[in-house]
């Protein structure tokens, strides 16, 4: 009988088994990607009976992510000593915005370059703009009457706000335990804080291995999403907009290959190495297009490819696919510029920085969801007076082009997290891929169990 790698069998079905267990996970993915585009390619359309594989990922994607964000998140606030919270939450606020900025300036100047609209025919577009709602209104509505409510209705600055406020308590009622005077009343405070700390970290770690069994799925879902994806819209519908899809792939990959990169390095740490271990983050958020949707590949890579305490992940990743959208904020610099062009509109000096402005405002409110840039894309247009069916002229390239712009959001989330995590101790740089001599994957998808049934082979 043939003998394969090691002397194992090859035609043996566990040892097939056994070594398609063991190939890296991102090397799934990126089959998974190219099969999806080459089947989509192929038999077109027709291609759509898959879709189901791909809503069933991202159904289980969408499952364990509230709960994930809820449970890590608590676990995360209440292992922070309140003094240091304030801190961590100031610097995380400030790297935000502050790639946010730069990444609209970014966009801007590459749209203004490149002129994205200049020999665009305009025909008509419909386009009926989404209900806006005032920034009060949007205020009160993150604050949840009912916090269930708003985890089962995958609410998530709502149930961020919640888990902030619910973690904050805890560590408070920890840290009173210490100074309680009585010794009954500490004995009670210790035993009450523990024992809902301890829930929450037996809840996260429950949580964390749902996140392997799930994305041991991923490269069948990306696969069905990338067919179908390819399969509807095909490649005719690029041409058109050549200028536009190469003004934004342009300034994403500005951001990505060379502002990120030099953040990194003047921080110490390898951009080579932190793509490395971004990486599988990176295709998900690629393929799902959904910051929300790739919170648990993003959190899974942050602890065990890039070594960052879970305390801290635990609490800047989840804002991050709230408020931190430089990918997005690309898209509306880029189309507000495509607009002015094929519209007429001659913007001065002072409209563009307008635009810059309300453009990072907008996208902090941009949700994590698939083209959720188009729902805060009127915010940016309408601030100086560009019309609104602008936004129905992209829509049919959209999807692709979100590809790549929810791809530049993730990896800007845990860019930052890996600055906060270097200037505050709380990266591990002998472990994960900062250690040369470890090949970086996901251990969370190893099982003992499987290890050990492999070597009784």
């Amino acid at each position: 009988m043939k003998k394969g790698i090691n002397g194992l069998c090859l035609y043996r079905p566990m040892n097939i088994l056994k070594a398609y267990r063991r190939f890296p996970l991102v090397y799934k993915i990126l089959i998974g990607f190219a099969a999806g585009i080459i089947a989509g390619l192929v038999f077109g359309e027709s291609i759509s009976s898959v879709a189901l594989l791909g809503d069933l990922f991202l159904r289980a994607l969408k499952m364990i992510t509230m709960p994930l964000v809820f449970f890590t998140l608590v676990l995360g606030v209440a292992s922070i000593e309140p003094a240091k919270m304030g801190r961590i939450f100031g610097k995380t606020l400030f790297w935000y915005l502050f790639t946010t900025l730069v990444a609209a300036i970014i966009g801007v100047s590459i749209a203004l370059a490149i002129n994205p609209g200049a020999g665009f025919s305009y025909t008509g577009v419909d386009y009926t703009p989404a209900e806006q709602t005032s920034f009060v209104d949007n205020l009160v509505s993150w604050i949840p009457t009912n916090p269930f409510k708003a985890i089962v209705e995958f609410q998530l600055i709502p149930t961020i706000i919640f888990a902030l406020l619910f973690g904050i308590c805890l560590s408070i009622l920890r840290g009173a335990a210490a100074k309680a005077e009585a010794p009954d009343a500490q004995a009670r405070l210790k035993r009450v804080g523990d024992s809902v700390y301890d829930f929450f970290a037996g809840a996260s770690e429950v949580m964390y291995k749902m996140v392997g069994i799930v994305l041991e799925f991923s490269p069948y879902g990306t696969f069905a999403l990338t067919a179908t994806v390819v399969g509807e819209t095909g490649i005719s519908i690029l041409l058109p907009y050549g200028k536009f899809i190469l003004s934004m792939f342009v300034s994403l990959v500005i951001i990505l290959a060379v502002f990120y990169s030099l953040l990194l390095r003047l921080y110490g740490l390898s951009p080579f190495r932190f793509y490395r271990g971004a990486k599988e983050a990176m295709l998900a958020a690629f393929v799902t297009r959904s910051s929300s949707g790739t919170l648990p590949v993003t959190m899974t890579c942050a602890g065990e490819n890039l070594s960052i305490d879970r305390d801290l992940y635990a609490f800047t990743l989840p804002l991050g696919a709230t408020i931190n959208m430089n990918g997005s904020v690309v898209t509306h610099m880029t189309t507000a510029i495509f607009a002015a062009t094929i519209f007429g509109v001659n913007l001065g000096i002072g409209q563009i920085a307008t635009l810059i402005l309300v453009a990072v405002m907008a996208a902090v409110g941009t949700a994590g969801v698939p083209m959720g840039s188009l729902i805060t894309m009127s915010i940016t247009l309408g601030a100086v007076g560009l019309p609104l069916e602008a936004i129905g002229l992209i829509i049919g390239i959209y999807v692709i082009i979100d590809m790549m712009i929810t791809c530049v959001n993730v990896t800007g989330d845990i860019m930052c997290t890996s600055i906060i995590a270097k200037s505050e101790g709380m990266m591990d740089l002998g472990k994960g891929v900062w250690n040369p001599r470890r090949e970086p994957q996901l251990e969370e998808f190893a099982n003992p169990e499987d290890e050990k049934a492999d070597e009784a082979i």
